[in-house]
């Protein structure tokens, strides 16, 4: 089914492309605001993948239950505090045009945090293939990445179903997140936004973030790779927020609240013009 055919009765185009990007409106119940898609913009690795029919997800899995039956109550209660917490974040970046809607009509932006489940550090982390215009639910739209296998390149996880796969993006928040735990910081990141809105030398440049030389395809050990790299190079906390040249943006944070407030000072802005 092709994007229009899809979101047909949701989506009106309001105004021809600006700036590389398409507007449209989307409505939602009786919430509506601007979308940007990646129509008319130079396309990348991903947009070429997605065009040509390839999965999104581009490492094995494996389910192992429903986050449910993988918590105690308790955990499950922080577990759903966390996600409640990254919903309104990934709301906030759809919204301000951050994470523009794919070639395969799902939103280009997703994220993750990290869970303590006695001891062992786990990573929830928001679905493959989120529709656009709705907020995350934080039962349905969720998954707990339990571990995840760079020889192997699988992940073993939990959501609702076998059927709700984690983020395509899961090894670049693992890597992110759990990979760069090796490093001796004075601190260390706990949640990652990633947004595909500026990918481009020319917006880093001009917001003074570091960029990625190179273009790899999304959800590969290259384009983890690609990150590590550049984190390396420019290591956190001096630096929060990172590009991926052709992919997009990458922010880490102490909690999720400070992922957002970068977000909001230094990308928002920038998309909102």
């Amino acid at each position: 089914m092709s994007f229009f055919k899809k979101y047909a009765k949701s989506l009106i185009m309001i105004g021809p492309p600006v700036f590389g990007c398409t507007l449209y409106m989307v409505f939602e119940g009786s919430k509506r605001f601007k979308r940007k898609t990646t129509l008319g913009m130079p396309e990348n690795a991903e947009d070429k993948s997605l065009r040509s029919g390839e999965a999104r997800v581009k490492f094995a899995v494996k389910f192992k239950s429903t986050i449910q039956q993988y918590l105690t109550p308790a955990q499950r209660s922080t577990q759903r505090d966390l996600c409640a917490s990254l919903a309104k974040a990934l709301w906030e970046i759809e919204e301000s045009g951050a994470a523009p809607v794919a070639p395969d009509g799902k939103v280009g932006g997703n994220g993750a945090v990290l869970f303590n489940n006695n001891g062992k550090t786990e990573l929830l982390i928001s679905k493959s293939g989120k529709d656009a215009g709705k907020l995350m639910d934080v039962d349905l739209d969720v998954c707990l990445v339990t571990d995840f296998n760079r020889e192997k390149w699988s992940a073993d996880f939990c959501s609702e179903s076998e059927s709700v796969l984690p983020s395509s993006d899961t090894p670049l928040h693992h890597t992110a997140l759990i990979n760069t735990m090796k490093f001796d910081w004075s601190e260390h990141p706990t949640a990652a936004l990633h947004g595909h809105a500026i990918a481009d030398e020319a917006s880093a440049k001009k917001l003074d973030i570091p960029i990625s030389t190179e273009e790899t395809l999304f959800s590969t050990p290259a384009d983890s790779d690609a990150l590590m790299n550049l984190i390396r190079e420019y290591p956190y906390p001096a630096y929060k927020i990172y590009i991926r040249k052709g992919h997009g943006f990458v922010i880490m944070g102490k909690d999720v609240q400070e992922t957002i407030d970068i977000f909001n000072e230094k990308v928002k802005p920038y998309c909102s013009k």
